[in-house]
């Protein structure tokens, strides 16, 4: 990537913008760096700045789409942010629930890039989306469950890597079921011991 500018820098917002545009009327394949220009309102040399090619401009559109998930979930009245407070089980529940159908429908609203993603996924690492929680919904409920400390690392991967396949399988029928039968599903098939 040969990017000078921040990556919030508004000819980069736009050039990611370009692509999300893009990507809801034509697959990835092919969409053309004349076409993102184009819809970017920007010049081929722009583009070249701070790109080499497509592909990573969608790995950079990945990520600033994940940034735009903040809004979706309720952080300020989280029980995340509940400060030094022992979770319950049931609190442990609640939050994956709120989080899980956040997040599911921040998916269905992304769908094009999301199943874009998920046919590329060396670009598409929910593992790195998940790691500024690892710390508060993983840890507390690993502990809530007396699991030891060794085996966290093997078990986020476990989540991590279950939930984003059930992701993987609803984009793929794209959102048909309710975002409520999506994250039961997960919570009986990937966490199938996080009970009131």
């Amino acid at each position: 990537m040969k990017r000078t500018e921040d990556k919030l820098s508004s000819t980069v917002v736009r050039m990611n913008e370009a692509l999300i545009t893009l990507l809801e009327k034509k697959e990835f394949e092919n969409i053309t760096i004349s076409a993102i220009c184009e819809t970017a309102g920007i010049h081929r040399s722009t583009f070249y700045l701070h790109y080499e090619n497509t592909v990573d401009l969608l790995e950079e559109c990945i990520d600033y789409m994940q940034q735009k998930f903040i809004p979706y979930f309720d952080f300020k009245n989280s029980i995340l942010f509940k400060g030094d407070t022992e979770y319950t089980r049931s609190d442990l529940f609640d939050l994956s629930t709120e989080f899980l159908s956040a997040y599911l429908l921040y998916v269905r609203d992304n769908l094009r890039i999301y199943k874009t993603g998920f046919r590329l996924p060396k670009f598409f690492s929910l593992e790195d989306f998940y790691r500024d929680f690892y710390g508060r919904i993983f840890i507390p409920i690993f502990e809530s469950y007396n699991i030891p400390e060794s085996r966290y690392q093997y078990m986020i991967s476990f989540y991590i890597n279950g939930i984003a396949s059930v992701i993987d399988t609803w984009t793929g029928n794209n959102c048909t079921d309710s975002i409520e039968e999506v994250v039961q599903t997960i919570q009986k098939c990937i966490l199938p011991n996080f009970k009131r």
